[in-house]
């Protein structure tokens, strides 16, 4: 039986920090082998998803959901909350300024 979180406490750490850099725009360089291979599987990530609410349209393999290898799920989980975060503070900026505009 597989393990409930497949990364540990610092990967989880890296995985998020790979996903707000780059949703921020942050140039990253000088990365570690762990780090560039998160930031692969997030510019995949990035193609499979919808910037509006952060709906995931495709999957990194072929089938469904449970049929995706768990490590990449979780990892994905990860991905979609921090887009899902940026989604909601952005939103939140342009009600800030339209509401100052009023």
């Amino acid at each position: 039986m597989e393990s409930e979180h497949p990364f540990s406490k610092q990967e989880v750490g890296e995985i998020k920090n790979i996903a707000r850099y780059s949703l921020n725009g942050y140039k990253m360089s000088n990365l570690s082998d762990s780090e560039i291979a998160y930031r692969t599987a997030f510019d995949s990530f990035q193609l499979c998803v919808g910037y509006e609410n952060g709906d995931v349209f495709h999957l990194p393999y072929s089938g469904g959901v449970l049929e995706q290898p768990h490590k990449t799920i979780k990892m994905w989980q990860i991905f979609r909350s921090e887009l899902t975060d940026h989604i909601a503070k952005e939103n939140k900026k342009k009600a800030q300024k339209a509401k100052s505009r009023r």
